[in-house]
């Protein structure tokens, strides 16, 4: 996802795929990666909300080199932080492309609050089979 190589629209149009241009998850925009994951009020939503529950409460960025910044900066480490960072985004970025490939493939979509809840679920079970001083933090979080 970091090196742009997810097939997003934009991508299969270079390729000479004939599909809807528009993103699927809100049809605001041109579905570009960036767009995609940071931009689509779909992604904006989800990420407010996997950060808040793990009280990450930082501006989101609002671009690609922002967001590379920024999640180079918040993973950076061994920190407990940095390690809950990652997985909260490895199951934003997966919650948004499932959600999308589903809506696009299956034509079934989630609401946000569902797709939350499973990120959730997945996240915390990651965390429980971390590291054990990474446990402790989890009686803050609750579902």
């Amino acid at each position: 996802m970091l090196h742009k190589k997810l097939l997003t629209t934009d991508m299969l149009t270079k390729w000479g795929m004939v599909v809807s241009k528009r993103c699927v998850m809100c049809q605001n925009e041109e579905e570009t990666i960036e767009y995609l994951v940071i931009n689509c009020q779909f992604a904006i939503r989800l990420w407010s909300r996997l950060l808040k529950w793990v009280h990450q409460l930082d501006m989101l960025p609002t671009n690609w080199d922002q967001f590379m910044h920024w999640s180079i900066q918040h993973a950076k480490g061994k920190t407990i932080s940095a390690h809950i960072f990652k997985i909260i985004m490895a199951e934003c970025v997966y919650g948004i492309w499932i959600e999308r490939n589903n809506r696009i493939f299956v034509q079934k979509s989630r609401t946000i609050g569902s797709v939350e809840s499973v990120a959730k679920e997945i996240a915390y079970v990651t965390i429980i089979r971390s590291q054990s001083n990474i446990k402790v933090v989890l009686d803050d979080y609750t579902f």
